[in-house]
């Protein structure tokens, strides 16, 4: 038996007892599912005969009318306030037209004149749970292209763990299609010819690619179905050029090749670097982005860069050492929905996984946005101290002008911000978010505990558009670097150093290039005797893929001695996961 449902006006069959959410997706109104259909985000909520449902519990059994809310640009009202798309969802024209084509449709090979060459050119491809990163290089490995997408799995999960939860109950095929059909329009958007595919991402990203089974990885013991490196046939980019992707080998279920690509780029001799082009990159200045972290409201006040931002030809000055010693202990910390953190000697590895959830890539959190035009990626207070000199007075809420385009903003509040790409404010992004609590840490606007004074904190305004900063979103952030400092914490305990062993901690990640580490370690992402060990590297993930491309030799370190280490089996960390939780 079937019933009938309206979406918008336009007719559609549904079995009884369908999935309200499905039967969307087949009419062409997919619905986010941030939480991988569980019930829990409130994400795919629509309107069924006047009535609000979620569209991921709610089953078919009568003929209904739906009211299809579009989700693909726009800003939405929460409580009062205006603000970029929550959750995760894409908010504004500049994320439309980086967000995926969930319908593109591969050409086939008849549209396509292959060039020959001995020495094809090659797309490396960093396969991230909210992003795509990628560089297109000659057969040198000169970069012709390079540019970041969204993954549009997010609407089947903003994590690794809905999806996983996703693709166990609907099967993976979906979540398969739409990413192959991204990289497929990505592919086709470069001139024709036979190309290499490498790509590196974390295990579940890669099982999906390749069409495997990923409930083993939702559960106890977390059992994947490969590790090991491997040469991959897409049948769907045959046509365009790519006869294979040749996939990066993973550690562990939740440490992937991401990590190990990221390990290759840290972990090589500082001359091999410099002669390779690859060159870590610190909160300094960054295409499309005018340099906009401040070291305090002072600074901010009068344009004094931050002297924390350490430029990458000063890093083996600044460290006195090579990037990656031999003899020391260095940390690779890869922030994400799932953070995968490194620690390793010259013959030792040590590897775990931190469930970081979204937000540092922006998402959910109230306003929050990728790193995308117009996302704030900066933050300071300026204006005049109070009396007592412990605070900052904010006396005013009107706002000012962007000057000259220079993505450098002071309202009349006294708020500095920055933006990427110089463009209106739209969103925060990870670094942002960073910037935004340590401020109101070291002005007295939050507490220890996280508790803010005065209720939500309004980041930006303009007519009308606010950007605020919610409770909930300092909960989620204090969830997020708790996760994080509490493995860096394990991992040196399990491997029975401290930080005075540590040579050099690298933050990687899609924000980390911006990311002002002072405000880093003000808000204890590690610990405050590593700040000065801390570095910051731009995409440690693409630089590792590069850094293979060009090698004479193999460059994949032997993973056989690399230790994982589950932090839900370690019986404290849970007491030391809730020591981080404060500031």
């Amino acid at each position: 038996m079937s019933y009938t449902v309206f979406i918008n006006g336009r007719q559609q069959s549904a079995p009884a007892g369908a999935l309200l959410s499905d039967v969307l997706a087949a009419a062409g109104f997919p619905r986010p599912l941030d939480c991988g259909g569980t019930g829990a985000c409130g994400s795919c909520a629509v309107l069924v005969d006047g009535r609000s449902v979620l569209s991921c519990q709610y089953r078919v059994y009568s003929d209904i009318t739906v009211h299809h809310r579009d989700v693909s640009g726009g800003s939405i009202s929460t409580g009062g306030q205006m603000c970029g798309k929550n959750n995760g969802s894409e908010s504004v024209d500049s994320a439309k037209k980086s967000a995926s084509k969930c319908a593109q449709t591969v050409p086939s090979a008849s549209k396509l004149q292959l060039k020959s060459s001995k020495k094809p050119e090659i797309i490396i491809l960093d396969l991230g749970t909210t992003t795509l990163a990628y560089k297109l290089l000659d057969a040198s490995g000169k970069t012709k292209k390079s540019g970041v997408i969204l993954n549009p799995q997010r609407r089947f999960g903003l994590d690794v763990m809905s999806r996983i939860s996703y693709c166990s109950s609907h099967g993976v095929e979906e979540c398969r299609s739409v990413l192959v059909n991204e990289i497929a329009g990505l592919i086709n958007s470069f001139p024709a010819a036979k190309r290499r595919l490498i790509i590196a991402g974390n295990t579940a990203m890669l099982h999906i690619l390749c069409a495997e089974d990923v409930s083993g990885l939702g559960i106890f013991p977390y059992t994947p179905k490969f590790l090991d490196k491997r040469e991959y046939v897409v049948p769907e980019l045959e046509s365009l050029g790519i006869e294979k992707a040749e996939l990066l080998p993973c550690i562990s279920a939740y440490v992937g090749a991401d990590a190990v690509a990221g390990l290759i780029a840290v972990s090589g001799q500082e001359s091999d670097r410099r002669s390779s082009g690859i060159l870590l990159q610190t909160v300094s200045h960054s295409e499309g982005m005018s340099a906009a972290v401040f070291k305090d409201a002072e600074a901010a006040v009068s344009g004094t860069p931050n002297t924390g931002a350490v430029k990458s030809s000063e890093l083996t000055a600044n460290s006195g050492v090579s990037a990656a010693s031999s003899t020391r202990w260095n940390i690779l910390c890869d922030l994400g929905t799932n953070a995968e953190i490194l620690l390793w000697s010259s013959d030792k590895i040590f590897a775990a996984s931190a469930a970081a959830g979204p937000c540092f890539e922006g998402a959910g959190i109230s306003c929050g946005m990728p790193a995308l035009p117009g996302a704030i990626c900066g933050f300071a207070f300026g204006g005049r101290r109070s009396t007592a000199g412990s605070a900052f007075v904010d006396d005013s809420h009107r706002t000012g002008v962007f000057e000259n385009g220079s993505g450098t903003y002071v309202s009349e509040a006294r708020r500095l911000i920055t933006t990427v790409s110089a463009a209106e404010p739209l969103g925060i992004c990870g670094t942002g978010l960073f910037d935004i609590v340590a401020s109101l840490l070291d002005c007295g606007l939050c507490s220890r505990d996280g508790e803010m004074s005065g209720g939500d904190f309004e980041v930006y305004s303009n007519m009308g558009h606010k950007i605020v900063f919610t409770q909930k979103d300092m909960r989620q952030f204090q969830l997020a670097k708790a996760a994080v400092a509490a493995c860096i914490d394990l991992l040196m305990s399990r491997a029975g150093i401290g930080c005075s062993d540590i040579e050099n901690l690298y933050i990687s990640g899609g924000f980390s290039s911006r990311l002002n580490l002072k405000s880093a370690a003000r808000t204890g992402l590690f610990p405050t005797e590593l700040c000065g060990k801390a570095l910051s590297v731009r995409n440690s993930c693409l630089d590792g893929l590069l850094a293979l491309t060009l090698s004479p030799v193999d460059p994949i370190p032997d993973l056989s001695a690399a230790v994982t280490v589950d932090p839900s089996l370690e019986p404290d960390f849970q007491t030391v996961f809730l020591k981080h939780l404060s500031f």
